[in-house]
């Protein structure tokens, strides 16, 4: 896979994360580790859709953390809206992710997004 930024870069923190995090994390969407442009749409769709069930919480620099504890997709958005990371994780993890400096919850899971 080709590295530094994409068409999709745009919607990530840092030009090549995009290419980085596709390389470690796309094979555990089921996705093809040498398509950047299906990892990149997996993360701007999870990152974008609104679904009911899916955990937000803000940390104290802005960032908000986003978890969908039905299909383990978790993502980090800046608070400028750019993608910081996309993989699939725990609930566990998530939480502790919370534990280590959230600040507060927009969406526990139990209400619409």
């Amino acid at each position: 896979m080709e590295k530094g930024g994409s068409e999709y870069a745009e919607y990530w923190s840092y030009e090549g994360s995009d290419s980085i995090h596709a390389d470690e994390h796309s094979q555990e969407f089921g996705l093809n580790k040498d398509s950047l442009e299906e990892y990149n749409q997996a993360a701007k769709n999870f990152v974008k859709t609104k679904e009911k069930g899916n955990m937000l919480f803000v940390k104290k620099n802005g960032s908000v953390y986003k978890y969908n504890p039905n299909t383990k997709q978790f993502a980090v958005i800046t608070k400028d809206g750019k993608i910081v990371t996309y993989f699939k994780t725990s609930l566990r993890y998530f939480l502790n992710e919370f534990k280590k400096g959230g600040d507060y919850w927009l969406y526990k899971g139990d209400e619409d997004e």
